[in-house]
């Protein structure tokens, strides 16, 4: 029988934000105009109105262009706007794009044979990467995260002035655990998420 995984998305807080931020301009502009279009409605003066909102002005501006206003400069200009608007929305639209992704299952390993598999648990490989990374001296805490096609592995140190030297050995440790019990070769991510604390002081 084979269970179900659930389906998730992944998203960029960063584009998600910008964009939010976009929307929420625009909807304040419709809202400020509408409030405008109301207060019309209401018989109040079109001057005070055009006062408020400068519509009067802005459409005497748009209606007076002519096909002679229309210079060389004028497109060079709109054409590089255009180009820039299209890349930045474009660019956050694309990373803003809900991307789905399986959660975390088993890995089911044939046999050479041909007949049935060997299936592994994913708290199995995750195992596997903590007590390789807790083998090294300079660990003081990990845990791992297996994906479908990578294993993160998240680390505390006690030595910060050997962090890269540490993060990197705990990625080559993880690797060889896992060649080391015959699992497949995996894309292994090393994280820093704390130090020692009795270790802080280092940072000074």
């Amino acid at each position: 029988m084979m269970l179900r995984r659930r389906l998730r998305t992944r998203r960029f807080a960063l584009a998600d934000g910008l964009l939010r931020a976009v929307a929420a301009l625009v909807a304040l502009a419709l809202i400020w105009y509408g409030a405008m279009t109301i207060l019309l409605a209401l018989k109040v003066s079109p001057h005070t109105v055009d006062g408020l909102s400068a519509y009067r002005g802005i459409y005497d501006d748009l209606a007076g262009v002519a096909a002679g206003d229309i210079t060389a400069h004028v497109r060079s200009i709109v054409a590089i706007a255009g180009v820039t608007a299209l890349l930045v929305f474009g660019t956050l639209a694309w990373r803003a794009m809900p991307r789905p992704y399986l959660t975390r299952g088993e890995l089911d390993l044939p046999t050479s044979h041909g007949r049935g598999s060997t299936v592994i648990s994913a708290r199995a490989i995750e195992r596997v990467g903590e007590i390789a990374a807790l083998e090294h001296p300079r660990v003081a805490g990990a845990a791992a995260r297996y994906g479908t096609q990578d294993v993160t592995v998240l680390v505390d140190v006690r030595h910060p002035a050997t962090l890269a030297d540490t993060l990197a050995a705990v990625q080559q440790r993880v690797i060889g655990a896992l060649a080391q019990h015959d699992l497949p070769r995996l894309a292994i991510n090393v994280t820093l998420t704390g130090l020692d604390r009795s270790n802080q002081r280092e940072l000074a």
